[in-house]
């Protein structure tokens, strides 16, 4: 279990409440798609409290209203933990963890979800330092497909 400063906990906390109002916005969609493309372990600790909280992936999973498909990005040697511990806790819910860099998995990803590009997409790319490439990111924008502009 990683150790963080205290504004790793405000930031998660912000995502927890924006996720649902997120979705709620989205609710005439019948399909919510949510893309972590870092999403590190399950729980952390605050590092001065010793105070456990949730990592991004269970916060997404907690959302309600609900994503109907989340996809969770992390190194290899931490998403078969991530893995095993989403499972256990929602084991009804339909996920996917991609292990491997995400600059590398995002083409799977992408293609995976190529089904539901219409739908409303949450992105969440959270790094420490400057792990996610800009390709990755211009990917990521070019999933969705493009809107007319109406003038």
């Amino acid at each position: 279990m990683r150790e963080w400063q205290y504004w790793t906990r405000n930031k998660l906390e912000i995502l927890a409440g924006y996720l649902p109002a997120f979705n709620i916005a989205a609710k005439r969609s019948e399909e919510r798609l949510y893309i972590d493309l870092m999403a590190g372990e399950p729980v952390n600790r605050e590092k001065i409290t010793g105070e456990e909280f949730d990592g991004s992936a269970r916060v997404a999973l907690s959302a309600s209203p609900p994503f109907t498909r989340l996809v969770f990005c992390e190194m290899p040697e931490k998403a078969e933990v991530l893995r095993a511990d989403l499972r256990q806790r929602f084991p009804e819910r339909r996920f996917r963890v991609y292990p491997g860099d995400c600059n590398e998995t995002i083409v799977q990803v992408l293609a995976d979800l190529s089904r539901w590009r219409w739908a409303p997409t949450f992105v969440f790319a959270d790094q420490q330092a400057a792990e996610i490439r800009w390709d990755t990111l211009a990917r990521v924008a070019a999933f969705k497909p493009k809107l007319p502009l109406v003038g």
